[in-house]
């Protein structure tokens, strides 16, 4: 697969003389057509790089991509109402190790939530296998996870019979540009708001102006201190004057009076000319006001309260904790969300999406104050839903022996119910002897006959995988079907302790089989070779069962 190469932009033809510019402006050349469409009201042009320049923005754009990197992405398996961690699937290896063989995740959705803002939307490659699967970063062959397009050269693009694609023009080791059709399947694609669902709009599009309007701004106070904070003059006289005279006159002002180092200095006029001030001070032109106009506009553009771009004149010890913990719930959360089901729906198969999901830990952002903390955490464990170890991870410490068990030691040690505890721990229940028939289960009685049924359910395991992975696509599919159905079924009969353990332990290997191997042929040897296992598999499911 060709790497695309992100540029900074579009850069327009150089204008070669200055008074040029005026016919190259009406020339209809595509050049200027498409600088013409950046322009905002104010005159400034307004594109991917220009709008970095726009301080409030730059700083918000700064926060968010800076908290979003900051926080880890988390494949969980479902269970239940219970998320577990998974780290050995490639989904986790692409959304939290390393998206890109060249950019780390924290890197990676920066630039990603930075991109979309501005631009609406952005497109990333997904580098799958023979097979549709996902293929983890390699640092060798720089292939694999997932590839940033510029979003300046890629779009989407209807064929004639109406089906949607994503076009890459991707340029070559000829310096010229190549078009590229991509299946939207094979991409993650996060957008901003639009309004056909599917591609979204950008600032630079849709607050062109109001950008384009604090960049003058910002340029004009320049321009102000450049000239020594002193305005513009317009002069007059009571008699002609030459060419001469006029141009030694000017020349001596720009000499004596213009610039910051020739601040204060005092003008003077002869010849009868008379000068007047043109144009507005800072006072007179609320610069002030038209700054904090600027950082609240920024603000409601991209969902951060003003306060966070330090606009602190509404700000109070109160209210600055609740505006933070607003935005993430309203602003973070919403593009956390984005991200999470784009990565269920594009790395994982049909079945693994019933399994498997990403979740984002906030932790790192809402940690308040150590006393604060401290007392959350007093109030989950007498509470019993927060085991002592779990806080001693959170707060990054080594968990302790004997620390594992949710108990309130409040009321689990010491004072006057010890001895009533103690009376009743040393009641023992009552003892049920095992029926050797029942289910045909693993018992001491039948452990011979049990053993030998286990051995025969997995010859015929082993050879229904070496089978099925020749015959079905994609391969996981097939795994997850097969480890869930009969197989299943017979094993519960015999262990049903022990058969999801089992059956998720051999998912897992042959997954992770399917993800490194390149032919079916190959699986299928690595199958059989399992065959030799046979016993130990025997013995394993047997002693886990009385140990369970």
């Amino acid at each position: 697969m060709n790497e695309s190469i992100i540029v900074g932009g579009w850069t327009p033809e150089p204008i070669k003389a200055e008074h040029d510019e005026e016919r190259l402006w009406h020339s209809g050349s595509p050049w200027i057509e498409a600088i013409r469409s950046m322009v905002s009201d104010s005159g400034v042009a307004v594109n991917q790089e220009t709008i970095l320049q726009h301080t409030p923005i730059y700083a918000g754009l700064l926060l968010l991509g800076g908290d979003i990197g900051s926080l880890e992405c988390q494949q969980k398996r479902i269970e239940g109402d219970s998320r577990i961690n998974v780290t050995d699937h490639v989904a986790y290896d692409i959304a939290s190790v390393r998206p890109h063989a060249r950019m780390n995740p924290s890197n990676f959705w920066e630039s990603v939530l930075v991109n979309t803002i501005i631009h609406g939307n952005q497109i990333a490659e997904i580098d799958r296998d023979n097979r549709g699967r996902p293929l983890a970063p390699d640092p060798i062959t720089k292939h694999g996870g997932l590839l940033l397009h510029d979003m300046t050269r890629t779009g989407p693009w209807y064929d004639n019979t109406g089906r949607l694609w994503i076009k890459v023009h991707e340029r070559q080791s000829d310096g010229q540009l190549k078009e590229r059709m991509i299946d939207p399947d094979d991409t993650f694609h996060l957008s901003n708001l639009g309004t056909n669902g599917f591609w979204g709009r950008g600032l630079k599009d849709v607050a062109r102006d109001r950008i384009g309007n604090g960049i003058a701004m910002v340029k004009q106070a320049n321009r102000f201190m450049r000239n020594g904070m002193v305005p513009d003059w317009v002069f007059e006289t009571d008699a002609p004057m030459n060419d001469q005279e006029w141009e030694a006159m000017v020349s001596r002002l720009r000499r004596d009076n213009k610039g910051t180092d020739n601040s204060g200095n005092t003008l003077l006029l002869d010849s009868g000319v008379k000068g007047k001030p043109m144009g507005l001070s800072f006072e007179h032109a609320q610069f002030k006001e038209l700054v904090e106009l600027d950082i609240v506009m920024a603000s409601l553009l991209l969902g951060i309260p003003a306060v966070l771009l330090n606009a602190m004149a509404a700000a109070t010890f109160s209210n600055v904790e609740e505006l933070y913990t607003h935005y993430i719930n309203r602003t973070l959360r919403k593009w956390l969300k984005k991200i999470s089901e784009e990565l269920r729906w594009k790395l994982l198969t049909r079945l693994e999406r019933r399994r498997y999901c990403f979740e984002w830990d906030l932790d790192p952002l809402l940690k308040g104050k150590l006393a604060e903390r401290y007392a959350a955490y007093g109030s989950g464990i007498t509470a019993m839903w927060l085991a002592r170890n779990e806080v001693r991870m959170k707060e990054g410490l080594n968990p302790l022996p004997g620390l594992d068990e949710i108990v309130n030691p409040n009321t689990t040690s010491g004072g006057g119910n010890d001895q009533e505890t103690e009376e009743e721990t040393t009641e023992e229940p009552e003892q049920t002897a095992p029926d050797p028939e029942q289910n045909g289960q693993a018992t001491p009685e039948n452990h011979a006959n049990t053993a030998e049924k286990l051995a025969m359910i997995m010859k015929h395991e082993d050879q229904c995988v070496a089978d099925g992975v020749k015959h079905h696509k994609p391969v996981i599919d097939w795994l997850e079907r097969f480890y869930a159905g009969p197989l299943r079924a017979d094993l519960d009969k015999l262990t049903p302790q022990s058969a999801k353990d089992y059956c998720d332990g051999r998912l897992r290997m042959y997954s992770n089989f399917a993800n490194h191997v390149h032919s079916q042929d190959h699986f299928s040897g690595l199958v059989h070779a399992q065959s030799r296992t046979q016993s130990d598999r025997v013995a394993g499911l047997l002693t886990a069962e009385f140990a369970k």
